[in-house]
């Protein structure tokens, strides 16, 4: 693990043992999105559609 990660000012790094590029914007953006689908899904089990 990248030791420098846990520090909110790195903004993007790409690891050394697997090349991967990591952006924290990137990434939060993409979490955000799945838990909001996640949300959104959850409300509307069982309906036919909205009105």
């Amino acid at each position: 693990r990248h030791k420098d990660v846990k520090h909110l000012g790195l903004r993007e790094w790409t690891c050394p043992n697997c090349g991967v590029h990591h952006d924290r914007d990137v990434n939060a953006g993409l979490n955000l999105r799945q838990e909001a689908e996640r949300m959104l899904a959850s409300l509307t089990v069982g309906t036919t559609g909205l009105a």
